[in-house]
């Protein structure tokens, strides 16, 4: 048996795609920022700086940008369907892959019936700047204030009908993967990608993993129903539920 047919993309791709958050989403509570420097002043607490968004391609700064290196097989899993691993080891703080899909309003991503590849990249920022201009960039979004664009615009990524080999990474409760939103080749925070790194070693052939953070009793049905799935992780502290 054959995983699903998947439109391989990677993060130094143009045109990766973006979605608004809806009824099921994978989140991260992380504001994006730009690729996190390698050198000594990172180290040091040095933030990221303006240059990394205008350095040239081969900055060492520039982690996840060239794509995946990794060797990566999607496989059967025994309880939580596909599945993805490493046919080598990977150093703590590997970039491992992006996490691709399209683009969706809210409204559009409310009809998806399918909510399980949806992926909160936020909308909960409070820079100003972050709402200019986003009636000219989403189609059929009419002009208005900042504040009721906060209210009414969120993004999120659904890889239901395409993406990359990141959506068949399954869920952990003591995940060895974290996802990242990073900016690259521009300053624009409406549009992060979402990059997944190692949290620790892995060995080869060891499932990648991590935490979807699904809001356990606030996931609804279009009835308002509330739904709820059993996380069969096998981690020895999970907690049974994932949502």
């Amino acid at each position: 048996e054959h995983p699903p047919s998947v439109r391989l993309t990677t993060s130094s791709e143009s045109g990766s795609q973006f979605s608004t958050s809806l009824r099921l989403t994978r989140s991260l509570a992380l504001h994006p920022h730009r690729e996190q420097p390698t050198d000594a002043s990172a180290a040091a607490g040095g933030g990221p700086s303006d240059v990394c968004a205008r350095c040239p391609p081969t900055c060492h700064n520039r982690v996840s940008q060239h794509g995946t290196k990794i060797p990566l097989e999607i496989f059967k899993t025994g309880e939580t369907g596909w599945g993805v691993r490493s046919l080598s080891s990977i150093s703590s703080g590997s970039f491992i892959c992006e996490y691709a899909g399209e683009l969706l309003q809210d409204t559009e991503a409310e009809k998806r019936e399918n909510d399980e590849y949806l992926f909160d990249i936020g909308h909960n920022y409070d820079d100003e700047e972050l709402w200019k201009g986003l009636p000219s960039m989403i189609p059929g979004l009419e002009s208005s204030t900042s504040e009721t664009i906060e209210e009414a615009v969120g993004f999120t990524i659904d890889a239901a009908k395409c993406g990359n080999v990141g959506r068949f990474i399954n869920h952990s409760c003591s995940p060895n993967l974290y996802a990242q939103n990073v900016l690259w080749d521009h300053d624009d925070k409406r549009m992060p990608h979402i990059m997944f790194f190692a949290a620790e070693n892995i060995p080869p052939l060891q499932e990648l993993t991590y935490h979807y953070n699904y809001t356990i009793g606030q996931v609804r049905d279009k009835n308002g129903v509330e739904k709820v799935k059993e996380c069969l992780c096998g981690a020895a502290d999970c907690c049974h539920r994932l949502y």
